[in-house]
């Protein structure tokens, strides 16, 4: 899915879609490796110029630690699409 040509995914890491009230979401996810979560999940969001991508090397450490934890490209980012209309990018309209 959106793994970058000279990196593969650790093998606790997944890509997905994540669906939501204003669209499908890219994501990439991973799960605890000893089954036994050990503590709250973690939703990793990128800044404006950046992707589910920048967390690649921070995923598989979450997951090794017990924690499941998910990636995902806002709106617009990388693999997941968005409307033309500059307003949905504001603050207000990505955080609804």
């Amino acid at each position: 899915m959106s793994t970058p040509k000279h990196m593969q995914l650790d093998p606790e890491v997944a890509p997905t879609r994540v669906e939501t009230a204003s669209g499908s979401l890219a994501a990439l996810v991973a799960g605890p490796t000893s089954g036994a979560e050990s503590g709250a999940g973690v939703l990793l969001v990128p800044g404006y110029t950046g992707s589910k991508e920048d967390f690649l090397h921070l995923l598989p450490l979450l997951a090794r630690a017990g924690r499941r934890a998910a990636a995902i490209d806002l709106r617009g980012q990388y693999e997941s699409g968005g409307p033309e209309d500059e307003s949905a990018y504001s603050i207000d309209a990505l955080a609804a």
